[in-house]
């Protein structure tokens, strides 16, 4: 899961690069959006994601199964994503975590620059986003792809390689191994249509832990990144 989660820290750097507004704001190509997903692997099931408001609010309902030794472990979780919040839910024993959001925090660094460094900012981004993931062993290739009429970048890292619709954390496809487990994820359906609000609210009776000291880490790692980034070090 760790290897997993080094694909949305990398592109967080590499799609920093263009545009003059706030380059760590990532807006969907739809508004809103139902995308369907098919699981297989070592685990295989569903997985639903909901998009609200560009993607600045995701929701994801994903359920599995995973046979070993004859016996099926399932698993029901819930992703819900915010402007200030990343709540993962296990609804089986309704207890969960949530973190800060560490796009929000790339985004206030941002704010805080002005508009000279801004543009240094925006100028050795997508260049430092290249060699972070080069450093780990991987590579991006922007707009590599065609997925269900979107032009997708694909990331290879740490095993797994995805594709995410150009310049956001919207993942259409992703394969690899981690661990000594397959795992294939490949959106199946996108429905552009309205998308009730009601996914996007945490269910009743959750036990939620916020780990405060994770998340005064993210809040310095994203002060540390934007001060390197700001260093004139790529040409």
């Amino acid at each position: 899961m760790l290897k997993m989660l080094l694909v949305p820290i990398v592109v967080c750097c590499a799609y920093a690069f263009a545009g003059t507004t706030n380059p760590f704001e990532k807006r969907t190509p739809f508004q809103e959006a139902t995308i369907t997903y098919k699981i297989s692997g070592t685990s295989e099931g569903t997985s639903t994601l909901y998009v609200k408001a560009y993607g600045n609010y995701l929701s994801e309902h994903e359920q599995t199964t995973m046979s070993m030794f004859g016996m099926d472990k399932k698993t029901d979780r819930l992703t819900l994503v915010t402007p200030e919040w990343i709540y993962t839910v296990d609804l089986d024993t309704r207890t969960g975590t949530k973190v800060s959001n560490f796009e929000t925090y790339m985004q206030q660094e941002y704010t805080k620059l002005s508009p000279k460094e801004q543009k240094t900012v925006r100028r050795n981004a997508r260049k430092m986003g290249t060699d972070f993931s080069r450093g780990l062993g991987g590579r991006i290739k922007f707009n590599a792809a065609m997925i269900h009429g979107y032009s997708c970048d694909k990331t290879t890292i740490a095993g797994m390689t995805s594709y995410t619709i150009h310049n956001t954390a919207v993942v259409l496809k992703m394969e690899g191994s981690v661990m000594g487990m397959s795992i294939k994820k490949e959106a199946v359906s996108i429905d552009k249509g309205a998308v009730g609000r009601t996914h996007f609210k945490l269910p009743e009776n959750i036990n939620i832990t916020y780990d405060a000291s994770a998340d005064a880490m993210m809040k310095k790692q994203a002060a540390e990144m934007m001060q390197r980034l700001l260093h004139p070090l790529f040409k």
